[in-house]
Order: C-alpha cells, then structure tokens, then sequence
C-alpha cells in the first residue's frame, strides 16, 4: 500500500468504524486515555480507535481520548515536529506514514508498534538483534531510548526513498537496516549529549538528508499551525484534518478497486429496490 490519498483515507476511517464492532478489538482502563505519537512527536494528526472515536491534539505528539480507547489506535497525517519547539515550521515535515498500535493496555505509538502489528516475526526480531526486552519495546520512544530512535531513522529513511509505507516492509528489509542502525547505536553511545538532543540532532540531519522539510513555498505555514490548533477540539467530522493530510496519485489498481466497491453498493442498491418494489401488500394477500 503507497502513501495514503484523501480518499483512500476516507475509506480506511469508514473501516475502522466497521471493524469496531468486531470481538477481536478490545477496550482498556488506561487510566487517563492519554496516547503519545511519535517518529519525532508528531502533532496534528488524526489519531482514531477501531470503534472510531478521535483522540484530541495536546501538542507535543500527545493525544487524549475521551474515555477508554478501543485497541488497536491508529495515526494518519500529521506534521512532525523534528526540532521539538512545539509548532510547524520550515524544518519540520509532513508525517506520510501511518501508524499504529494493537497492544491493549499501552499508550505509545512507535514505528516499532507499527511493525509488530504486520508480524510477530517482526517484534521478535527487533528484540533479538537488539536486546530490547517486551516492556521497553512497548513504553520506549525515539527521545527516550538511542535503539529506538536508530530503528525510527532507518526505517523511515527506507519508506521515504521507496515511496512505500511501514505496511510493505518486509522482514528481509528490516534485516538488511541492521548494520546501520547498529552503527548509528554506537555513534549515538559516544555522544555527551541527552537522549533527547540527540534524537533531534538525528532527525533534523536526516530531513535535510532526504530534502523533505516545509518551506513557505511548500505549504502556508500559518495556515498549518491553524489546522493543528483545530485538531485540539474534539470533531466528530475529520473533514478539516483529511484537507490537510498529503495526497498521491491513485495507482490503476487502486482505482479499479474503488470502481469495484462503487458497483458492488450499486448492484446491492438495485436488488434491495427490486425486492421492496415487487414484495406482496397487505391488500395483494387478501
């Protein structure tokens, strides 16, 4: 699946409200329904559970539900805040890439919840290599830990030179980032500075590196940080954040799918008027 389009958004959110009514989605006492996004944190994204229900924008990569989530949670669009000043400005860049989070009873969401959400396989390769334990991989951010943040970089460099999404990684890819991102471990371990700085130090180097930050010529900055102050109210309508998300050409297969669903609803649509149409009254029977 490529970057995600307006519409293909639109549908993926009508999903997520579907599929909330499933057995398999399960809903957690997290004590005060605070969710922390993070690549670098990234504000003003729509953050939903499976049941639908929008999480409000705190700034600085937190969101609060209004009550108990729904599991999994999800995080579409966004900016992120790569120098951590707390607004949208040129250095910062559009978040492209979904992400996500199944495990219940956990209030981070990581490049590396969004990976073990694909496969097991991929969880348990990230512990392994990298001696991480269960609990640190599910409460660790990129400020917080120097693994977690080299995982971050390399994988989002790879998405972003491969026009592709944290969805079509596959195993054999995440093992081929290893060895830098071991040696970005331990050029990281070298350095006097906080976690946290150089997290950002990291992040800011690698936007430069992939030529992807804000300017005035790429986006109204103003009108950016407007769109991140709205999403601090809770919408039910997530119309005003789709505006503001990144779009991309729909592939032909994307757009023969849509066809598809379009002509499936209206053949439901024809045969549910038919029966209506042709069903025996009262006054037929008599």
């Amino acid at each position: 699946m490529k970057n995600i389009t307006k519409i293909s958004l639109s549908i993926l959110t009508a999903t997520l409200i579907i599929t909330g009514c499933s057995d398999s989605s399960e809903t957690v006492d997290n004590q005060n329904n605070e969710i922390t996004v993070e690549r670098g944190p990234i504000i003003g994204a729509y953050v939903v559970d499976s049941n639908g229900k929008r999480a409000v924008n705190l700034g600085y990569g937190k969101y609060k539900f209004s009550d108990s989530p729904l599991y999994p949670i999800s995080s579409y669009g966004g900016y992120i805040d790569v120098n951590r000043n707390g607004i949208v400005d040129e250095n910062d860049t559009q978040m492209k890439l979904s992400l996500s989070l199944s495990q219940t009873n956990r209030d981070k969401i990581t490049i590396l919840t969004t990976l073990a959400n694909l496969d097991d396989d991929f969880k348990n390769e990230i512990l392994t290599s990298y001696g991480l334990s269960e609990e640190e991989f599910y409460t660790l951010t990129p400020s917080t830990s120097l693994i977690v943040s080299a995982i971050s970089d390399e994988v989002f460099k790879y998405c972003i030179e491969n026009n592709s999404s944290i969805e079509d990684i596959k195993l054999e890819n995440l093992q081929s980032m290893e060895s830098n991102i071991k040696e970005l471990i331990a050029k990281n371990e070298l350095s006097s500075n906080t976690i946290e700085d150089i997290a950002t130090q990291n992040e800011i180097l690698l936007i430069d590196e992939l030529n992807i930050s804000l300017s005035d010529i790429d986006a109204n900055l103003t009108l950016v940080n407007n769109e991140v102050v709205q999403s601090s109210q809770q919408e039910q309508d997530p119309s005003a954040m789709l505006e503001s998300m990144p779009t991309n050409d729909l592939t032909q297969e994307q757009k023969d799918g849509l066809v598809f669903m379009y002509q499936e609803e209206k053949v439901a649509r024809d045969v549910y008027n038919d029966c209506n149409h042709s069903a025996p009254t009262k006054t037929n029977l008599i």
